[in-house]
């Protein structure tokens, strides 16, 4: 089970501006959306059959990563600024410590089943 886990580092500044680039190469998204999550919801507890990146905007959020076949199971707190990478068949939860903007990007459209 091996995920992506960084801070997202600032790409390019100049006098004008600050850009950090969520992805660049490391993912291919079909789908990107924004979600505002109250403090106090868990989302998740599925897997899915592609990837799917998480980036923290504002809040925190602590994410329970379980590979499918092993069982192990990862637990990591992500704050404003980092992103999180989960490779396909990893099911995870997320539990919201605070009020949050999260940008999630998937591999494949989103359907709501």
């Amino acid at each position: 089970m091996i995920n992506k886990y960084e801070k997202v580092k600032i790409s390019h500044q100049d006098s004008r501006r600050s850009l950090k680039s969520i992805f660049n190469g490391d993912f291919t998204a079909k789908q990107v959306k924004i979600l505002d999550i109250k403090r106090g919801s868990i989302l998740g507890n599925h897997y899915h059959e592609f990837k799917e990146l998480f980036y923290i905007f504002k809040g925190l959020a602590k994410y329970t990563l379980e590979d499918i076949y092993t069982g192990r199971k990862i637990i990591m707190v992500l704050k404003e600024g980092e992103r999180l990478i989960i490779n396909k068949k990893v099911k995870h939860t997320a539990e919201f410590l605070q009020d949050t903007i999260t940008i999630e990007a998937t591999e494949e459209e989103y359907r709501n089943i």
